[in-house]
């Protein structure tokens, strides 16, 4: 499932290249990258590593392992990217 998040965020880095270059219509870039956030969704709700462990100075807080955080940096950056489109097409955004 690593893998997965970690394609699909250079996916989305790809997208957003393309797009800003204008080498394909942004309803395009909107289904690519909402292809790419299914994809990120299905690879976080499927992951089934162990997603925390204890600080390490013993605290009492636990934080996030390294693959899991990797998920979720990738899930937030697809989520980002695919807010950016939606608002550009929908005109709250003339970045494109």
């Amino acid at each position: 499932m690593l893998l997965l998040a970690l394609l699909t965020g250079v996916g989305t880095f790809f997208n957003y290249f393309a797009i800003v270059n204008q080498t394909y219509p942004l309803p395009l870039a909107i289904f690519i990258q909402l292809l790419l956030f299914v994809f990120t969704l299905i690879s976080l709700l499927s992951y089934k590593g162990k997603r925390s462990r204890p600080s390490y100075d013993g605290g009492w807080y636990t934080i996030w392992t390294i693959p899991f955080a990797l998920i979720i940096l990738s899930f937030l950056g697809n989520l980002a990217a695919l807010i950016i489109f939606l608002l550009n097409q929908f005109g709250y955004l003339s970045g494109f």
